[in-house]
């Protein structure tokens, strides 16, 4: 059985390594580091565009759908004490609610895009695109946090034991 202590530091560990890859990621993507790279013409940008913001769109549906069916094998596993049903539960309810907008905000997305081309365009900065097209994204990337986040703080119920 690994000690509440042991958790606790993994659990900071992990929180710091999300913190870290979160302020990498997104100085890898500022507007200051893509302006850096030579243009290259697209012949379509909006064609482009639209592709690009169907396939995420898709992605993360079926990636949302895959760590859902993680919380719930997450919620089945046996509890080691009293105190992990409560914190398990919550963490694990949690990231299912957070997965779950993702792909309500996915199929929002999906349905934008769709309406927005029967009326004749597209522009994935159109607002009624742009915004559930973000909120998919982080939605699914605090769920996958949170879910980390539970596995971690039920690691005792993950690990298996081999026979005495």
């Amino acid at each position: 059985m690994i000690s509440d202590g042991f958790i606790r530091k993994l659990t900071i560990a992990y929180i710091a390594i999300v913190l870290v890859g979160s302020f990498v990621a997104y100085e890898l993507v500022a507007p200051g580091a893509v302006l850096k790279f030579t243009p290259v013409k697209v012949t379509d940008p909006a064609e482009k565009a639209l592709d690009l913001a169907n396939d995420l769109a898709k992605q993360l549906i079926t990636l949302s759908t895959a760590l859902i069916g993680g919380c719930i094998w997450l919620m089945t596993r046996p509890l080691t004490n009293g105190r992990e049903l409560a914190e398990r539960l919550v963490w694990s309810l949690l990231s299912l609610v957070l997965l779950s907008a993702s792909m309500y905000f996915g199929f929002a997305a999906i349905n934008s895009t769709l309406t927005s081309l029967a009326f004749g365009g597209f522009s994935p900065l159109a607002d009624v695109v742009w915004w559930p097209q973000t909120l998919q994204y982080y939605f699914f990337a605090a769920g996958a946090i949170v879910l980390g986040l539970a596995c971690l703080r039920s690691i005792n119920a993950i690990v298996e034991k081999k026979g005495p």
